[in-house]
């Protein structure tokens, strides 16, 4: 059996950190949002969304929706708060997995960009999406998801000290829906990643 081995890729250190960096704190969205689901699972309400928590993590994003909604039901600004969030990180998930699960190519153009492609079926039908990736791009990335990890980070912070003060309880199956009305900031949407071209 062969080995085939290749030379490096001639990519920038700071390419690579940057990349890194996005790795770890999309990490830290995920694992907020599984506490999230958790803690949400706690309510019997909840529970009856779904019988086990998914795996993917598109459909765990619109449980953890669906579970906001049915469990803040009288709190518009919640609800308005989780549907920013989900549309904005289903965008920038959409980036992130292209980057991080494509095939780069060996090497970069005149601009120090690299090409990425990433190779999909469509209705049976093989297709991949490319797009040319430097710098600037996994910094406008980065600074994304570090944005989203605040956004769902400080989302469960307001509901803890709303709890605190007294401000919030759950909604139960026999409770009556909520009296006070928190009043969290909207988050931030991230600006829409380049769009990669398909062939």
């Amino acid at each position: 059996m062969f080995t085939v081995t290749s030379n490096p890729l001639p990519m920038q250190p700071q390419m690579f950190t940057t990349l890194g960096e996005i790795v770890v704190h999309w990490s830290r969205i995920e694992s907020a949002l599984d506490q999230e689901i958790s803690t949400m699972r706690r309510y019997a309400l909840v529970r009856k969304l779904a019988d086990v928590v998914p795996h993917t993590f598109s459909k765990k994003l619109e449980l953890w929706r669906r579970s906001v909604r049915a469990l803040y039901p009288s709190i518009n600004t919640y609800q308005q708060y989780a549907d920013a969030f989900v549309e904005a990180v289903k965008k920038v998930a959409k980036f992130r997995n292209h980057l991080i699960h494509g095939t780069w190519s060996l090497n970069e153009n005149e601009k120090g960009e690299f090409l990425v492609m990433n190779y999909r079926s469509v209705r049976g039908e093989e297709r991949h999406d490319t797009l040319w990736v430097g710098q600037e791009v996994l910094d406008n990335l980065l600074a994304d998801v570090q944005n989203l990890s605040a956004v769902i980070t400080g989302f469960v912070v307001t509901k803890m000290i709303h709890a605190h003060e007294g401000l919030l309880r759950a909604q139960s199956a026999s409770s009556p829906d909520h009296q006070a009305q928190p009043n969290p900031a909207t988050p931030e949407i991230p600006k829409p990643p380049p769009e990669s071209s398909e062939e």
